[in-house]
Order: C-alpha cells, then sequence, then structure tokens
C-alpha cells in the first residue's frame, strides 16, 4: 500500500501518492515547447511559453484571444553543432545563434524568475513532454545548478489527449496523435506553421481551449512535480 502523504501550502491542498501529484486547481497553464540540436545528446536551441490564468481555459470558445495571455520566446547559442536535419525542420542553424549567449544561469533564473510572478501552482503542459520536453529542460536546469521551485508541475498532454479521445493504445490501428494530426481532426484544416517552438505552443494552446475544462480535469489528474524529474 503507497503511503500517502497530505501536506498544505498556500491555502492549496496536495495530494502525494508516489507516483502522480493530485493537486486540486492548477491556477497557471504554461504552454511549453523547445528545439534542440538534433536527437544526439540535444541542447536547447529554443524555448516558448505561452502563459494563460486557469479562468482562460474554462470558457474555451470565448478565450482564444484572452487578455492574460502572456508569451515569452528565447533563443539559445546550444555550444555545439545543429544537426541538418534539425536545422531543416527548425529553420535554426548555428549562424543564426552564434551571437545569443548559451541557456545558462542566468537564463535559468530568469525564467523561474519570470514565471514566479504568476498564481500558483503553475503546471508546464508540453506534447510527449515526459519523454522528451520536460527531461531534457530538467537536465538543462541541472547542469547549471538551479532548482526548480516546488510549485512547478508538469503534464503531458500526449497522455492528457489520449484519454479524452478515449484511446485504447493497446489497439493494433492506433490513430496519430502528432500534434497537427490532433489539430487537424478538432480543426479541420492544418496548422499553418508547425516545428517552430512558438507556432507548436499555439497549436497545443488551441487544442487546449478546445476542451476546456476537460483538459484542466486530465491536467491536474496527471500532474507531478517538476523538481521530481530525473533526466
Amino acid at each position: 500500500m503507497n503511503l500517502v502523504i497530505i501536506f498544505i501550502t498556500l491555502n492549496l491542498i496536495y495530494i502525494t501518492t508516489g507516483k502522480n501529484l493530485k493537486v486540486n486547481s492548477i491556477e497557471t497553464f504554461v504552454f511549453v515547447d523547445i528545439e534542440t540540436t538534433g536527437l544526439r545528446q540535444p541542447n536547447i536551441t529554443e524555448l516558448a511559453m505561452w502563459i494563460t490564468p486557469r479562468n482562460c481555459l474554462l470558457d474555451s470558445q470565448d478565450n482564444m484571444n484572452c487578455r492574460m495571455l502572456n508569451k515569452w520566446t528565447m533563443l539559445f547559442n546550444p555550444g555545439k553543432g545543429i544537426e541538418r536535419k534539425a536545422s531543416e525542420i527548425t529553420g535554426l542553424n548555428n549562424d543564426m545563434l552564434d551571437k545569443y549567449d548559451k541557456f545558462d544561469e542566468r537564463a535559468g533564473t530568469n525564467i523561474i524568475s519570470y514565471l514566479s510572478h504568476y498564481p500558483r501552482p503553475i503546471c508546464l503542459i508540453a506534447h510527449n513532454g515526459k519523454r522528451y520536453d520536460f527531461p531534457l529542460i530538467k537536465k538543462t536546469f541541472d547542469k547549471i545548478q538551479l532548482r526548480v521551485p516546488n510549485y512547478i508541475l508538469y503534464s503531458d498532454s500526449l497522455q492528457i489527449l489520449r484519454e479524452l479521445e478515449n484511446e485504447d493504445i493497446t489497439k493494433a490501428k492506433k490513430k496519430s496523435f502528432k500534434l497537427e494530426d490532433i489539430y487537424e481532426r478538432l480543426f479541420h484544416s492544418k496548422p499553418l506553421v508547425t516545428h517552430a517552438a512558438e507556432a507548436d505552443v499555439e497549436v497545443l494552446y488551441k487544442i487546449a481551449l478546445f476542451y476546456g475544462n476537460d483538459f484542466i480535469d486530465i491536467a491536474e489528474k496527471f500532474a507531478s512535480r517538476f523538481s521530481e524529474i530525473d533526466p
């Protein structure tokens, strides 16, 4: 039997059962995407975040232009060569990023400081984030020796959307859960741009808006502490 610990902070109740963190109310959602140097020991070249309060997702049809939506995009010198395939996909190359700073302690501190202004708890959302984005971001923070605060959580939109679409992952014939394919199923058109960090974040945000409160419920169900990721 799992040990259950209940603790109270900032008037929010968290319950941990050794797997997912159960939180009664995510107050801020941060839709995240990164671009990298490629598949072999990648470094981050671009980070995009769209930050929105909970209530912007609740009344989904009215909030595409939510006044409280904030956007943040940063480019980084990766400090290593960008693989040709990655450059073709993202449109970024080493010459373009040569004069940018690396993802260093100052960049990490700025990101945490920026997020700290928003109502807590804060939940990062990325597509296939558990396998790719989140471990790489956590590894980068570990490398620069910065700890991510416990009020920052994460939840994978791939896992959320599989549950929302009632997809049985054991089926032999599975529908595609690529971000652009989900978008096309919901909106009957392809995204105008993909594989640029902010463009992918916009697609993910629109999908979350489509599901509204249902998206929130499943995100909270699967939320875990970012600081506990083992990259």
